[in-house]
């Protein structure tokens, strides 16, 4: 491949690596066969104690678009700020090292930017289980976003009112944006964020923006995994979701006066992350009465209904800060083993089923479903989005 250094660099892909030996080359190959001139790719090795150096050393001597930086462990936010520094192009997106994707992506972006010449271009993201692929596109028609129709239409309904949904998902690794506007909001960060580190980086990049581009295609392959960078989440690192949240109502405030619901966004944002890492400081249980869900009586017998994000920490939460005995969960996809199924409930003793969804429009499905095989509505516990409005400053 010929070298490019001394031609102008159009797009500048960042990709944060720790310990991905076996995700690495599966991730460069698929940015490497990008058809786009004028590309550098920086590798950004954030301490690896695997092969990790060795595939991108190898990679930089057969292309000469790699550029090669290898630092101490900081975290992720550390590691893309290194190749920030270094970047040239005069625009810039992120990869995350254990992805990948399709091979039109950069084009098809790169394509947005020359019409329009726009500080964003957003497109959707591909959930990757392996055998099964979900696409997840945003949910605002395809065009470009500006004056009026940005501040009016995009930028006030990234967050949707339905709690908890988004109408513009933060993804980073979905957005092309330009160099400029990405290093002065993405360096204001703090390095010790490594929680919701796409929400405080991508909402305020839209807030700056002039002209946003959503283009309505799926290019972007997440492959989610345990160990990933974003899905290691340790106990102690949830302090440091005062510090994250902190950050993102002083960017916000910024705007509260020229866009309209902006922090109203910001409270879903909060409550959302705090309940999904942090429930303690948003639900309480006292005197029989659970802060959220209403009047559930000391030692009862209760199910946990759903089995998705916030089912963990408010199994967690239940066992380590109240006197409530969990005798199951459940889920409309249960099993009939380990997780029982609506037809389930009755052949059970319990006093309540907690329902551990945060969609509006799931928890109304759920009340159906139960409602169908004779449970009694006052044994029924889930979260009303109006307290949710009121839960978090």
């Amino acid at each position: 491949m010929e070298n490019e250094s001394a031609a102008a660099i159009n797009l500048s892909v960042i990709i944060p690596i720790y310990n991905v030996e076996e995700y690495l080359q599966r991730c460069l190959d698929s940015v490497l066969a990008q058809d786009i001139r004028n590309m550098e790719v920086i590798c950004v090795n954030d301490g690896s104690t695997d092969n990790c150096q060795n595939i991108i050393k190898n990679y930089a001597q057969r292309d000469g678009r790699i550029v090669a930086v290898e630092k101490r462990n900081g975290g992720l936010v550390s590691a893309r700020k290194a190749g920030l520094k270094v970047s040239r192009g005069k625009y810039i997106i992120h990869i995350d090292s254990d992805d990948w994707i399709e091979p039109d992506m950069f084009q098809s972006m790169m394509a947005c930017v020359e019409k329009t010449d726009c500080d964003i271009v957003c497109t959707g993201i591909i959930r990757d289980y392996g055998k099964n692929l979900a696409y997840e596109h945003i949910h605002f028609d395809e065009g470009l976003y500006e004056g009026e129709s940005l501040r009016d239409t995009l930028q006030c309904n990234m967050v949707d009112e339905r709690f908890m949904k988004y109408n513009l998902a933060p993804h980073l690794v979905t957005k092309m944006c330009r160099a400029s506007l990405m290093k002065e909001k993405y360096n204001r960060i703090p390095d010790e964020t490594n929680l919701d580190e796409d929400v405080i980086s991508t909402y305020p990049m839209l807030l700056s923006a002039q002209k946003v581009f959503v283009l309505d295609k799926c290019f972007y392959h997440y492959c989610s995994r345990e160990t990933s960078i974003i899905n290691t989440v340790k106990k102690e690192e949830t302090k440091r979701l005062s510090v994250t949240y902190d950050y993102l109502k002083e960017e916000f405030s910024r705007y509260e006066h020229s866009v309209r619901n902006i922090m109203r966004q910001y409270t879903y944002l909060k409550t959302f992350a705090y309940l999904l890492s942090a429930p303690q400081e948003i639900i309480s249980y006292n005197d029989g009465y659970l802060n959220l869900y209403g009047a559930v009586r000391p030692e009862s017998k209760v199910i946990i209904y759903g089995t998705g994000s916030f089912c963990s920490p408010l199994r967690t939460y239940i066992e380590e800060h109240t006197n409530l005995q969990i005798v199951g969960l459940a889920d409309a996809r249960g099993d009939g083993g380990n997780i029982l199924r609506p037809q389930d409930l009755k052949e059970y003793e319990f006093d309540y089923i907690i329902i551990s969804v945060l969609l509006s429009e799931i928890v109304n499905l759920i009340l159906a479903d139960l409602e169908k095989e004779g449970i009694p509505y006052e044994k029924i516990k889930f979260i009303y989005k109006e307290d949710l409005d009121e839960s978090v400053d």
